[in-house]
């Protein structure tokens, strides 16, 4: 029998395989690890890929008149609590903690990744051990084992990844460009044998995860939705209909309903940027194109015209799909559903929202335009933690399978795109 290294004889090889597991879980690139805060919001986003505004407010609120979001914010063990007084007048604590919601929030859900990538480690390196010893092997050669069965780099892969990257190297050959792709790729195939092999053990091994992560208060309220009503999972987004990264999640959130169907519920709530002067009116389109059953076909048409969205453009939007006409034009022409999407971006500035898209999950937020894997990965971990099966991946699903259930508390790469060096 082959007797087990002890921790000194075996911790320096274990120690770069564990530096490699963190990077593989904690990554979000297709090719090359990055921090696990970066949001592919492509080229073109801002920072976290959503669009933001002077004081972090929606487009003028009407005046807090209490209901909806009130219990956002930091608990306090005292009733009514002062920060500060300035002269004869009082700064409460509440006040302070709803102006810095987004911020304390952000803050919480770093704290929760971190937590999340070394429990993942840690879980990782001791199904190892525990694999290895009832092998009776050591676990250096279980990591090498792992690593062999990558898959190969095929040559339509490195096709794929040349093309995209071609416009962004004038002047390189082909073979100049793939010999730095080549292996970023071969350590992709790596970190995904890596995240399976270490799935398959915790699901052999039997791997329970009490970490929870933080989560904000946050209703669907009287919003229109698709899905059950009482689905296991709930996505409350907050949008704004002349928002271009909203518009451009928008395929990603149809997908997420196809793949997962009845489990899934998806709300909307308007939340509409003073920076967007129509996003508004728009709002009130789509709270008059309810009235008449097509909210959802007023949704999509929105986002998909959206230099078209002055009051005139509006009413032809109805038209096409089918309002009555003089029953909408009325509707809109009143303002009388602005009070609505008020209320609407009301509630999510007291739950933190400070621009669009943004995203609740079973009250876990997310910001920004998200990767369909980032999305897919929370919603898998709600799923699990219901004890609710995931539904089966689609046969023609990416490169990168969604894990099954009980692999869904690892951390998935997003499809991003390789580092090269400047020109």
């Amino acid at each position: 029998m082959t007797p087990m290294p002890t921790m000194t004889q075996d911790m320096q090889p274990r120690k770069a395989f564990r530096n490699n597991l963190l990077a593989a879980f904690a990554g979000l690139s297709l090719f090359v690890w990055a921090p696990s805060s970066a949001v592919a919001a492509g080229p073109d986003a801002p920072k976290g890929g959503k669009e933001t505004q002077d004081a972090k407010k929606a487009a003028k609120p009407s005046p807090a008149t209490g209901g909806e979001g009130q219990d956002a914010g930091i608990a306090s063990t005292k009733p009514n609590p002062i920060a500060a007084t300035v002269g004869s007048t009082t700064i409460p604590l509440a006040e302070v903690e709803r102006l810095a919601t987004g911020k304390l929030q952000a803050l919480r859900n770093q704290e929760y990744q971190i937590k999340k990538n070394t429990l993942d480690e840690a879980i990782a390196m001791k199904v190892l051990e525990v694999e290895a010893a009832s092998r009776k092997i050591t676990v250096e050669a279980l990591q090498n084992e792992i690593d062999a069965s990558a898959a190969a780099v095929t040559e339509d892969e490195k096709k794929a990844a040349y093309e995209r990257v071609r416009a962004r190297q004038p002047g390189k050959t082909e073979a100049e460009v793939l010999a730095v792709l080549e292996p970023q790729l071969r350590q992709q195939k790596v970190n995904e044998a890596r995240i399976a092999a270490i799935g398959k053990l915790r699901e052999k091994v039997g791997v329970k995860v009490f970490l929870d992560p933080p989560r904000v208060n946050v209703e669907a309220g009287n919003a229109p939705f698709k899905g059950k009503a009482d689905a296991p999972v709930t996505i409350v987004e907050f949008s704004d209909f002349q928002c271009p990264y909203c518009a451009r999640i928008a395929p990603t959130l149809k997908k997420l309903e196809e793949r997962y169907g009845e489990k899934l519920k998806l709300a909307f709530r308007d939340y509409p940027l003073s920076i967007h002067k129509d996003a508004p009116k728009a709002a009130e389109a789509g709270a008059c194109a309810r009235d008449q059953g097509k909210f959802w076909e007023m949704h999509d048409r929105l986002f998909e015209n959206q230099q078209a969205l002055s009051e005139a453009d509006l009413k032809k939007h109805a038209a096409a799909i089918g309002l009555k006409s003089a029953e909408f034009d009325a509707c809109l022409d009143s303002g009388r559903k602005a009070e609505e999407w008020k209320k609407h971006a009301e509630y999510g500035t007291s739950v933190g929202v400070t621009g669009t898209p943004a995203f609740f999950i079973n009250g876990r937020p997310l910001t920004g335009l998200q990767p369909y894997e980032n999305m897919a990965q929370v919603i898998e971990e709600e799923l699990t933690r219901a004890g609710v099966a995931i539904p089966p991946a689609p046969k023609a699903a990416a490169t990168t399978p969604l894990a099954p259930p009980k692999k869904a508390e690892a951390t998935r790469p997003s499809t991003g795109e390789p580092t090269l060096p400047k020109s």
